[in-house]
């Protein structure tokens, strides 16, 4: 079933189940006896329900309504949120133009992307970032590497594909945010040194003919900056298997696909109630949690409304 109609048939359930929808009214916070106030058709309208479930999203895709105005909202009522940043998106890296020339728009397929990660604590309290192992000592961690297999398109700002998205909470993390790339995950680096054999010059365009290199790759192997000349298919072949991309910036959050950040956790109660605003509940990616694009996205937004409306349903006796 397409999206459209799936919408039309959930919204006509609802309405049969008495579900009431007042379009075009923007919530504006709360008013002196903290009741809710909306702006409509020009107009202040206030209401004080009972209970109230927000689920206003994160601060991707703004054009669909997902602004994060909402945060300045609750920050006056000094509700702690983690800021809101972009998360499922592509990075940004100051490519050398011939590459370009060559090869934006072109896939590098069948790639395995790494993140290595490395974090230094002054505190025990500092936030763990994702496949960080910490040491003993509060001002050691160890480096921790995450990995994704995939494709990843070269675009005219950077990088944009599923491995890279799935990386982002290590990237984010990093000092110096880069990746690397191997691009023939499936061979070791003795196996290819063996495939490259003892060549001695045209290192880039021998390998692409014995290792079947793609057009994008071997244009990332001619063109980045202070690599080569290659002088033996040793070097090469570690270059293949470990290649450095820098990276300067994700995407901007009105681009990516959703946003990590929100209302800390430990504002809220088991109930996903805001503990300073009682029957307030807040759902979806309000939150401070983030997941992989697709089905874990979207699973995570149903399972909170829903514990929201169960605990807004029994309030305000739990």
């Amino acid at each position: 079933m397409k999206a459209a109609p799936l919408l039309r048939r959930w919204i006509k359930r609802l309405r049969k189940l008495g579900v009431v929808f007042e379009m075009n009214h923007l919530w504006t916070g709360f008013d002196d006896q903290q009741r809710l106030t909306f702006s409509h058709m020009g107009e202040t309208i206030t209401t004080h329900p009972t209970a109230t479930i927000i689920a206003l999203g994160g601060a991707s895709w703004p054009q669909t309504g997902s602004t994060g105005n909402w945060v300045s909202i609750l920050t006056e009522k000094n509700i702690h949120i983690t800021p809101l940043t972009p998360a499922n998106c592509g990075w940004e890296t100051d490519w050398p133009p011939l590459l370009l020339e060559e090869s934006e728009g072109m896939p590098l397929k069948n790639i395995l992307l790494k993140a290595e990660n490395v974090v230094w604590a002054s505190s025990p309290h500092i936030r763990k970032a994702e496949n960080v192992v910490w040491a003993s000592s509060p001002r050691i961690c160890k480096v921790g590497v995450s990995s994704q297999r995939g494709e990843l398109v070269i675009t005219r700002y950077g990088l944009e594909g599923a491995p890279i998205y799935r990386l982002g909470p290590a990237i984010r993390a990093m000092a110096s945010p880069h990746v690397t790339i191997d691009f023939k995950p499936d061979l070791s680096l003795d196996a290819l040194g063996t495939r490259l054999g003892n060549i001695k010059r045209n290192f880039i365009r021998e390998a692409r003919r014995r290792l079947k290199l793609d057009p994008a790759t071997c244009s990332i192997l001619k063109h980045m900056p202070n690599r080569g000349p290659w002088k033996t298919p040793t070097q090469l072949a570690h270059e293949i298997k470990n290649c450095h991309i820098p990276l300067t910036r994700p995407r901007p959050i009105a681009e990516a696909i959703s946003s990590a950040g929100g209302v800390c956790w430990d504002q809220l109660d088991e109930n996903l109630m805001i503990k300073k605003l009682p029957g307030i509940f807040v759902a979806g990616e309000m939150i401070d949690w983030e997941a992989p694009t697709g089905g874990y996205l979207l699973q995570a937004c149903f399972a909170t409304g829903y514990h929201a409306a169960l605990g807004a349903l029994k309030f305000p006796n739990p």
